[in-house]
């Protein structure tokens, strides 16, 4: 069933199929959607009948889960499981918003997940800071269902996995592995596409670039030479250019402010990020969303 509410909430998506779980390759899907509180809104105590991510996308609130509280903020992911009682409360300051996925397992598939199974099912962990970004995958998730056009089921299918698997390594690794290339004269080649990979999967996390420089052991001077040498490119176009990209993406769902989506991609400002939009396509974020 498809809900858009309004009382209490700024907006509510959500497709549920308790009554009859859609089997998937090792899940059971019962519930996934979106939901925009009001400042102050209560989501009543309940007990979970399923597994439940959370993420949050911006605003701030608290989670009860068995009692306990979380505060939460942007970027957090929560799990609240099956049996565990699950109580939300909107902040008076700011309204809170966040994306939801529902499931349990169909343990007689894929005995090789064992270790994905016992952390949904026994772990008590319930908080973490997104380091996966995830949030990118939960976006195109909720379009599809909201849409549903042709092989939509096989994205969604995809989607949901990729949530399951990345918020698992999001809780169970400690630190999320980087590229680190090989130093020596020889692997100059390498040395640029590990660059341009760590920016394709860090670029929305990037404030200065001397951070990639010191996150994969090079000299600032030296990776900007390099790079520019062997693209034509300098390393701020193209983080700029990525982050264009990406804030299209972010306008085009419409779930997004251009203040939120500046925010998001780490401007300092909204003007920052509508000068860089402006300089890249010859239009401004504003007249881009007005010519939809």
């Amino acid at each position: 069933m498809d809900e858009l509410q309004t009382l209490g909430r700024k907006f509510h998506f959500d497709k549920s199929f308790f009554d009859s779980p859609v089997k998937l390759r090792f899940i059971e899907l019962y519930q996934v959607g979106e939901m925009h509180c009001e400042l102050g809104y209560h989501i009543d105590k309940h007990e979970q009948s399923c597994h439940e991510i959370s993420y949050i996308v911006s605003g701030e609130g608290i989670f009860k889960v068995d009692g306990n509280e979380y505060h939460v903020g942007e970027g957090d992911l929560l799990i609240t499981r099956r049996g565990e009682t699950h109580e939300i409360y909107a902040s008076e300051s700011k309204s809170l918003r966040f994306f939801y996925l529902g499931f349990l397992f169909d343990n007689q598939k894929y005995p090789q997940n064992a270790r994905l199974y016992d952390f949904y099912n026994k772990s008590d962990d319930v908080k973490r800071e997104d380091k996966r970004n995830i949030l990118n995958i939960f976006i195109p998730l909720i379009d599809e269902l909201y849409n549903e056009v042709e092989y939509s089921q096989v994205l969604i299918e995809n989607y949901i996995e990729n949530i399951i698997v990345l918020t698992y390594r999001n809780f169970t690794e400690t630190e999320v592995s980087r590229l680190t290339p090989e130093l020596s004269v020889n692997s100059v080649g390498s040395a640029v596409y590990s660059v341009i990979k760590y920016i394709d999967k860090h670029f929305d996390e990037i404030g200065k670039i001397s951070t990639i420089a010191k996150d994969l052991g090079y000299s600032y001077n030296y990776l900007s030479r390099l790079f520019k040498g062997k693209t034509g490119m300098t390393l701020q176009n193209y983080i700029r250019n990525k982050k264009i990209e990406k804030s299209l993406e972010l306008l085009d769902s419409e779930r997004f402010s251009i203040t939120e989506v500046a925010m998001k991609l780490k401007y300092d400002t909204v003007q920052s990020f509508s000068k860089a939009f402006k300089r890249t396509l010859n239009i401004s974020p504003s007249e881009y969303k007005k010519g939809k």
